[in-house]
């Protein structure tokens, strides 16, 4: 963990309701997990708003070719309602916003992985691209992204993805039972219809088969595990998100205290 100043370079839209922004560090960063993040100060020094944390992503054009200075960051319109990230929506070019990291665990695909599915909350935004670092250089991995969406995807996002990447908005049953990994981004109610779904299928998701990313976890203020405030329940006890996460294996969670939170 290091401190780091991002410059904020632009923000483009990228679907109606969905923007990407592209930063660049002050000095090149070495490899972190997809799903492990920076706590950023929004606002300027005077301002009460605690840091947030920014899920970064290599940029395409420089995806697999760690050192790399130059990332992404995809939010929706739902992010507004947060104080912080509204701040950051506000930004100007050139903007420099203070930041540390990379913090906690993020998401690790086994070597032997063969079939990938990537259930991901297309509203959700940060999930869009962010685990792409994970597949786009592998082109033996057989990958599913499988967007729940409202509304079609966008062809400017689809034609990001390469040609060995499928893309779908339905995440069928055959689907369900194709894969020996899965990662997936979401909310609480997302993962707890894709766990509801695996159960039927397969049982139970077997410990190992399924991991999430718990973006809606309270990783601030600290991120460091200091102030106890983003414990979350699991099988094995109460662990700290921004230590032991904020990615956990689905089977473990206890999905129902936390959408009673």
């Amino acid at each position: 963990m290091k401190p780091v100043t991002l410059t904020f370079i632009e923000k483009t839209r990228i679907a109606p309701a969905m923007w990407q922004f592209i930063f660049v560090a002050d000095k090149p960063l070495p490899p972190f997990q997809p799903g492990q993040f920076f706590l950023a100060r929004t606002g300027n020094m005077f301002s009460a708003y605690l840091p947030r944390p920014l899920f970064l992503a290599p940029c395409d054009e420089v995806a697999g070719n760690w050192p790399v200075s130059r990332f992404q960051l995809t939010l929706s319109a739902r992010h507004l309602a947060d104080r912080g990230l509204a701040w950051l929506f506000s930004c100007p070019p050139a903007r420099k916003i203070d930041a540390f990291g990379p913090l906690g665990c993020g998401f690790t695909l086994p070597a032997t992985t063969k079939n990938l599915l990537v259930p991901i909350d297309f509203e959700l935004g940060m999930g869009v691209f962010l685990v792409g670092s994970l597949f786009t250089m592998r082109k033996s991995l057989n990958v599913t992204l499988a967007f729940e969406s409202k509304n079609p995807l966008p062809a400017a996002i689809v034609r990001r993805f390469p040609p060995h990447v499928e893309i779908t908005t339905t995440l069928t049953t055959d689907r369900l039972l194709w894969p020996d990994a899965i990662i997936a981004i979401g909310g609480i109610p997302f993962y707890q219809r894709l766990k509801a779904r695996l159960s039927a299928v397969r049982l139970r998701p077997a410990p190992g088969l399924a991991q999430i990313l718990l973006a809606d976890a309270p990783l601030r203020p600290c991120g460091v595990g200091a102030c106890g405030l983003c414990a979350v329940p699991t099988a094995a006890g109460s662990r700290l998100a921004c230590l032991a996460g904020p990615v956990f294996d689905l089977a473990t969670l206890d999905l129902e205290v936390l959408a009673d939170d």
